[in-house]
């Protein structure tokens, strides 16, 4: 009954069908966050099930992650901020079943974003390589996942040193 509710919830959209996938086992260690921005990491909990502002649909990952039901325990959110101004966020997702390109062991970033004041300062990849920091456990292989429109995160992933596996 889960891995159905998954699948309704998490069916592909248009999104994901345009999406370009990208892969490596290791980063290039390209920025840093500077160190006047602030570093916040969401993690689900009983009382706080959906990543701040992102879709509804992830409190199935928060209730399977709960319950133990993912593949790793490397699930959440990063926010960096410059004082109270959100300026780049990403969600870091281990492998579920809809996932079938992934190793047990993989991670993937989605929903990688950087405000527009903030955009051409490597902040991206700054954000990817401090999400590597809070994993809870060992990764075989990351994944960036974004849409083949979005040049500037195609731009990201290939600093990083991800390869394109599609598209």
């Amino acid at each position: 009954m889960l891995i159905s509710l998954l699948n309704s919830i998490l069916k592909p959209n248009n999104i994901e069908r345009e999406a370009v996938y990208y892969k490596t086992k290791e980063l290039n260690q390209i920025a840093k966050i500077p160190q006047e921005f602030a570093v916040k990491v969401w993690r689900p909990t009983v009382f706080n099930l959906v990543p701040p502002q992102k879709p509804f649909k992830y409190i199935v990952l928060s209730f399977a992650y709960l319950l133990r039901l993912l593949s790793n325990r490397n699930y959440f959110l990063i926010q960096v901020f410059d004082n109270e101004q959100n300026v780049s966020s990403l969600l870091v997702v281990p492998k579920i079943f809809k996932f079938d390109y992934m190793k047990k062991k993989d991670i993937q970033f989605i929903y990688v974003m950087t405000n527009a004041n903030y955009r051409g300062m490597n902040i991206a990849a700054a954000t990817v390589l401090e999400a590597v920091k809070h994993l809870t456990e060992k990764v075989d292989g990351y994944w960036y996942v974004t849409n083949t429109t979005n040049k500037a995160s195609i731009r990201v992933a290939e600093k990083l040193g991800f390869k394109r596996i599609t598209n």
